[in-house]
This record gives structure tokens, sequence and C-alpha cells, in this order.
């Protein structure tokens, strides 16, 4: 019987990339990337209701979000106070809450054409 060892990539997926379930049957998720000292990531999760695919950098998080699914997108904070930010979601200004190390979208976003593109600019 041959036993397969996933925790190295789950804990690549779910820390360093950030996509956690948050829902039943990934109904809702969370991409909250945590790239440390890497300057991009890209991975593919999948799942029941479709692949969510993320590409992150420190400034973007680019995520293809299953349309029968919502999520909430997260980008690095960078350290900056929430009033000299702006938090992004596909060009649009959307409304931000902080975390310990992140801004992530008050509400949770779901599908849209292509991937749904979060950035942070400063003021």
């Amino acid at each position: 019987m041959t036993t397969r060892r996933t925790g190295a990539l789950s804990g690549i997926i779910h820390g360093i990339v950030g996509v956690k379930q948050t829902g039943v049957a990934w109904s809702t998720f969370t991409v909250k990337p945590q790239l440390a000292n890497l300057e991009f990531v890209n991975a593919t999760v999948p799942t029941i209701r479709g692949p969510i695919v993320v590409a992150a950098t420190p400034e973007t998080v680019a995520v293809t979000v299953p349309c029968n699914t919502q999520a909430i997108l997260c980008v690095q904070s960078r350290g900056l106070a929430v009033a000299q930010t702006a938090l992004m979601l596909d060009g649009v200004e959307v409304v931000a809450t902080r975390t310990t190390h992140h801004l992530c979208t008050e509400t949770a976003v779901g599908c849209g054409s292509s991937a749904r593109v979060l950035s942070m600019t400063v003021h």
C-alpha cells in the first residue's frame, strides 16, 4: 500500500499562498498570501466547485474565483496604515478591513469574466 504525504503541499497552499476554506464544500474561502521574502507565487487549488487560481506578488493578488463561490481577498499591507492606502479591486476602490499583516475586502467577492485583481495603492 502506498502512502501519500501531502503535508508540505498543504503547508504551501494554506501558508504561503494563503488559500483557506471557510464554508461547506468551498462555498466560501479566503485568499491571504504570506510571501515573506518571495517576489511572487502562483498556484492552482483544485476544489469541488472548480479551481482557484492565485497569482500573488507583494503588491497584488489576482484570483480566479469559481462562479459558485464567494471569497475574501487580501493583500499584504507592508506595515502601512489603512489611512495611507486604498484597496483596489479590478481598478475600483473598495472598503478594506485590516488584519495584522493584510488589507482584505470587507465583503466577499464573486467571479468575474477573468481573474479578480486586488491591489493596494499608497495615497
